[in-house]
This record gives C-alpha cells, sequence and structure tokens, in this order.
C-alpha cells in the first residue's frame, strides 16, 4: 500500500477504507511512515474531516497498536476515570483521583502533556521530587490494589500510535479538530480497561470548543464512540472564561491541588471536582443520585482520607516518604520548585472583578515555563501566577491582585500588558454565571 496515495486521497476529501486506515496507523506505531507525511495525514484531517466510520476505525486501531491494561475480575464496575479537554488551571485530576479511590473506586489515570496554552497534568506531576510517571504492570496493580488509583503517561506498549499522533498534532496546529480530540482521548481510555468514563469538556474563550452546540455535536459523538470500546460515559458541558483557582503554573498547581486536599474551598475548581466526583459515584452506581455523591466527595476532602490516599499514591509513585510527608502535611511550597524572582501587578482601578480572561493567562505562563536551549529540560516547572484576586471579588487602586512567580529577573514588558489587560473591573456586581452548563449521556 502507498502511503502518498492515501494521502492524496484524503487530501482531496475521499473517504479512507479501513485498511487504509490500518495502514496509517501501523506505520505510525512501528516507524515506517514518515513524519512529514503524519503531519500532512493530519492536517488533512484537519481541513477534509472524517466520517464515522473512519473515526471509529482510526480509534479501534490506535487501541489495536499497543496493549490494553488487564484487571482481576473483583476490579470489574469500579474502574473509572476523568478527561478534561484542558483549559487554564485545570487541575482537577490530582485531587480528584485519591478522592475518588477515598471512596472507593479504582482509578487507573493514564494522563498527558501540557498541549498549545493548556498545561498537562504529567508536566505538574513531575514538578514533585521523584514522582516517576512510568510503572510497570505489577506497580500498576499494586496501586489500585493498596492506594486505589495511579496517574502516569502512556508507555510505549499502551496506544504508542497516540503518543507520536498527540505529538505532531501540537507541532501542526491541528490539536483542536474534534474527530481527532475524541480518538486520542478515547483509544486510551479504552486501553486503561474501565467501565466508566466522566469527561469535562470545556467551553468558552479559553478553550478550543467556543460554543455549546458545538460542544453537544462532540459530546454525542464520544459518547457514540466510548459504547463501541465498551465503557460507559458521562459528559459535563463547563464553562471555561476564567482560570480554575488561584494558580497557574505546574508546581503553583501541585500547591493548590494538595491545599484542597486539605479541606480548602478554592474558588470555581473545588465545586467542580464536587460535581465531576458526584457523577462518577452515581454512574459506577456507588450512590443512589450525583448530590449523595458529590456528598461523600466532600467528605473525603474535608476529612483527610483523599489526602491519605494522595501521600500513598506518591510513595507508590517514587517519591520519598519524607517529602511526601512534607508535601501533604508540612510546608508543602517548600518541598516543591520556587521561581527565583516574584512580580505583584497592582489593580488600576477600585471596583468588583467581573472578568479575568484566562486564554491571555495561559499563554504568558506557557511562555514564561519555556526554558533556554541549552537545558535539558524544555520546561521550567516553578513559574506562572496567583490571582491574589479573582472574579466576583472587590479590589482597590493599587491593591496587587496577581502575584507572577518568573526565573528572569525582569519580567517582559508584554507579559506585564497582557495580564494588565486580562482583568475587567467594574463599579457594579454583576452575577457570575454558572459553570456548570449541562450533563449529557447515560442517564445524566
Amino acid at each position: 500500500m502507498d502511503m502518498k496515495y492515501i494521502l492524496r486521497k484524503k487530501r482531496d476529501g475521499e473517504e479512507l477504507s479501513e485498511e487504509e486506515i490500518k495502514f496509517f496507523i501501523k506505520g505510525v506505531s512501528n516507524g515506517t511512515i514518515h513524519e512529514a507525511q503524519i503531519g500532512a495525514m493530519l492536517m488533512a484531517i484537519f481541513i477534509k474531516g472524517m466520517t464515522q466510520q473512519e473515526c471509529v476505525t482510526l480509534t479501534k486501531e490506535m487501541v489495536f497498536s499497543g496493549d490494553t491494561m488487564q484487571w482481576p475480575a473483583k476490579f470489574r464496575g469500579s474502574l473509572v476515570d476523568k478527561h478534561s479537554t484542558g483549559g487554564v488551571g485545570d487541575k482537577v485530576s490530582i485531587p480528584l483521583a485519591p478522592a475518588l479511590a477515598a471512596c472507593g473506586l479504582k482509578v487507573p489515570m493514564l494522563t498527558g502533556r501540557c498541549l498549545s496554552f493548556t498545561g498537562g497534568t504529567l508536566d505538574k506531576l513531575e514538578s514533585i521530587p521523584g514522582f516517576r510517571i512510568s510503572l510497570t504492570d505489577t506497580e500498576m496493580q499494586s496501586c489500585l490494589e493498596e492506594v486505589g488509583c495511579f496517574m502516569m503517561g502512556t508507555t510505549e506498549r499502551i496506544c504508542p500510535a497516540d503518543k507520536v499522533l498527540y505529538k505532531i498534532r501540537d507541532l501542526t496546529s491541528t490539536v483542536d479538530y474534534y474527530n481527532l480530540i475524541a480518538s486520542s482521548i478515547l483509544s486510551k481510555k479504552a486501553s486503561e480497561g474501565i467501565d466508566y468514563l466522566i469527561m469535562d469538556l470545556k467551553v468558552g474563550s479559553a478553550t478550543f470548543m467556543k460554543d455549546v452546540e458545538s460542544a453537544r455535536v462532540l459530546a454525542h459523538q464520544k459518547i457514540n464512540l466510548s459504547k463501541l470500546l465498551g465503557f460507559k460515559t458521562r459528559i459535563l458541558l463547563t464553562r471555561h472564561e476564567t482560570p480554575l483557582g488561584r494558580c497557574v503554573g505546574n508546581s503553583l498547581e501541585i500547591f493548590e491541588s494538595i491545599e484542597i486536599l486539605r479541606g480548602k474551598n478554592v474558588p470555581l475548581i473545588k465545586d467542580l471536582i464536587l460535581h465531576i466526583g458526584g457523577h462518577a459515584l452515581h454512574l459506577s452506581g456507588k450512590t443512589s443520585s450525583v448530590e449523595e455523591g458529590e456528598l461523600k466527595m466532600r467528605e473525603v476532602l474535608e476529612n483527610g482520607k483523599a489526602l491519605e490516599c494522595f501521600k500513598n499514591m506518591l510513595i507508590k509513585q517514587g517519591v520519598s516518604e519524607e517529602v511526601s510527608h512534607q508535601l501533604c502535611f508540612g510546608d508543602t511550597r517548600s518541598a516543591l520548585p520556587q521561581a527565583k524572582y516574584q512580580t505583584r501587578i497592582l489593580a488600576q482601578n477600585t471596583g468588583w472583578i467581573n472578568r479575568i480572561e484566562a486564554f491571555p493567562i495561559g499563554k504568558v505562563c506557557y511562555e514564561l515555563g519555556k526554558t533556554n536551549e541549552n537545558s535539558s529540560d524544555t520546561l521550567n516547572r516553578s513559574t506562572g501566577v496567583e490571582l491574589l484576586k479573582t472574579v466576583d471579588e472587590f479590589v482597590e487602586i493599587n491593591e496587587p491582585w496577581i502575584l507572577v512567580h518568573h526565573s528572569e529577573e525582569q519580567l517582559n514588558e508584554d507579559h506585564i500588558n497582557a495580564l494588565k489587560a486580562s482583568i475587567t473591573i467594574s463599579s457594579v456586581r454583576i452575577e457570575i454565571e454558572n459553570q456548570l452548563i449541562e450533563v449529557i449521556g447515560e442517564d445524566s
């Protein structure tokens, strides 16, 4: 089979056969197809689209490109995961997984790195000294048996095709095409061997999905596709205009995640964790209602059980007992990477904060986190911002509203201007829109 012929066919908007998609994914997995051709195929798919059958075949072949996690029969009916389409300050997975484990669920969470300006959960977890993002089959089994959860990246054996496509989608600006998003997410989730999936599909100016109607189309497609792959999915459409929580940036978000696990009420994010967790417990049959599930989630976040699960997960995944204890019960910040410099930006007016745009803040944090070309790592995990004031709070003129953590002595003037322009202060307090727009799938 000729890859150039397949590329030409998709370029011209024709539907690819099952055999042609199999050939493409096999070549992606074993390295026989050049990266330039993979990029060309992704761009052709982005521009010309895919049929439902093409999407189904692509997703199944991505699953078949590697191994599927196998779990004991006693875990069946309790295996659940969560996925978010990504957002600025979206750290939900980090406190959610141990909270669900504390409620009796098994959470084998495969997660990814940053795409575009949204931070990746793996990048955040790697801020923790010693944390291992790769586990053996035996270690995964042990984590679920003894703790109830783990969080790791895809391995060479799990969805290897997606690992290649994920990287090239980012390089070729083909991240935000809904069929590629659905295939990438659901192939990984099918490989986890889960029974249930809760998805947080974000809608708004700070995400690729700008309108509710398009989000509904994507949601129904994912639900139908997940049925064919053998697990149940429920999708929450949530509004995303403002950063989630007060911290944006890898180590800063780990700090805030632990604050949540310590029972702190963090704006815009704790309620989201309760909603998602409540739906996971209800969908899996552990509670008779979503509201009962939310109450159980609140209980384990406030009584320390979720925090204890998180600490145990850290130890199982390579973090020393001393560092784990310091992170969870001591001075959390001192155990994490810290930026050399901090700059406070002052409010230019007095009044109510009616809006803070997440998109420019995400872009600034992404740029602050880039390292120099000689660095062995591509990310500086200590940088980011803290919102000292957030939406629906009152601020005085010349009062600091945002704290920037940066590695260079002088903060870029463009970054300062972008952050100043991201906030809207008014003398009139407006009602903040409900974060949860609607719930779709599996009897919602």
